[in-house]
């Protein structure tokens, strides 16, 4: 049950955001020393420390790197002694053909292996509604994760530097962006990444995606709905 009652609002809105900007950078690109920096960093410590007051929810980035620094450290008898984390991203979310994780809402949702589907239109016609345009908008499909969580991340932020009433309408946006797309399909997507992640890096990352959109969803619906 989120603890509404008993966080610091102010702290929870910066909170959210700055997490929604890490996942959204872990699942955008390969890992590069910038994304090392920030999932380590003491700002990102804090935001941690105030997401398990206001969430309960449970830190797995040590999860997430300590399967990294296990599998560096191994004798390479059980796995390839050239693996990467870097291909380990390109084999799940690239990949040649068809990757082993899909990263859109519509071809998760419907089954068909095909962009910019009438849910994506869906999509990217919410952004417009709140005046957000993805940054490579006609050359990747809007329905993206990174990009939903990129949207989730400039409205979370938005959110936190504005007062009522227009602090309220930026969190009544996402609890609806939330319920009427991510939520629907970030569970499936975390399973197919634990499914398929031979890294544990990646698999530990979307276990806690999906656990944050689930916990920032019961957070959103109770503070928009006047229980706080």
């Amino acid at each position: 049950m989120t603890q509404i009652e008993t966080v610091d609002i102010e702290e929870t809105l910066v909170a959210r955001s700055a997490l929604y900007g890490l996942l959204q950078r872990v699942f955008s690109d390969v890992p590069d020393d910038d994304l090392a920096r920030n999932e380590s960093s003491a700002v990102m410590d804090q935001c941690f420390d105030v997401l398990r007051l206001a969430y309960g929810l449970e830190d797995r980035r040590s999860v997430a790197i300590g399967e990294v620094a296990a599998r560096a450290q191994s004798d390479g008898t059980c796995m390839e002694t050239d693996w990467t984390l870097e291909g380990e991203y390109t084999r799940l979310f690239v990949g040649v053909g068809k990757p082993a994780v899909c990263l859109w809402e519509s071809i998760c949702i419907t089954g068909v292996n095909a962009l910019f589907q009438p849910g994506t239109l869906a999509v990217r016609q919410f952004y417009a509604s709140l005046g957000f345009e993805a940054r490579d908008k006609g050359r990747v499909a809007d329905d993206h994760m990174a990009i939903e969580l990129a949207f989730m991340r400039e409205l979370a932020l938005a959110a936190s530097r504005e007062v009522n009433p227009r602090r309220m309408e930026l969190l009544q946006a996402q609890c609806a962006f939330l319920a009427e797309h991510l939520s629907r399909w970030v569970d499936s997507f975390a399973e197919q990444v634990v499914a398929s992640d031979k890294s544990g890096y990646y698999a530990g990352y979307a276990r806690l995606l999906a656990d944050f959109v689930a916990c920032d969803g019961e957070f959103l619906a109770g503070i928009t709905s006047g229980d706080s």
